[in-house]
């Protein structure tokens, strides 16, 4: 008998920056595989003085309680330094481990964006040139 073959994981990542904010947006599974690199994106990201960032969530496949927990210490980080980061356009399956991880990984309070509360001008990346950070 063999073992089955398990496809590896994949993350896109691509990075927008205008208006004063960084626009993060995800495609594909997040998980202990692909971790590292939405890490290096967000620690780039909050190296502004009050950094206010807004990841983009719907191309996620899959989240695993490792990558709510960078997202919600990349929150907090965020806040500490004057700023914000939302989490936005999450799919049902992945916002369901969102609302599971709240208060077992840290508090997830003012991270999800449940209602679009952007303004319908602010609701999408401002429109540049895209940089991708990382595309495993």
């Amino acid at each position: 008998m063999r073992a089955a073959q398990i496809p590896p994981s994949t993350l896109g990542i691509d990075v927008l920056s205008g208006a004063g904010e960084e626009w993060i947006t995800l495609s594909g599974e997040l998980d202990i595989a692909t971790v590292p690199p939405l890490r290096e994106a967000l620690g780039l990201c909050l190296l502004a003085p009050s950094p206010r960032i807004v990841i983009d969530a719907a191309g996620l496949s899959f989240i695993a309680v490792i990558g709510v927990r960078l997202v919600a210490i990349a929150h907090k980080d965020a806040l500490d330094r004057g700023g914000s980061l939302v989490v936005r356009g999450l799919t049902p399956a992945v916002r369901r481990v969102f609302e599971l991880c709240d208060g077992l990984v840290l508090p997830l309070h003012g991270l999800l964006d449940h209602h679009s509360a952007l303004a319908p001008d602010r609701a999408r990346p401002p429109q540049t040139t895209p940089t991708v950070v990382a595309a495993a």
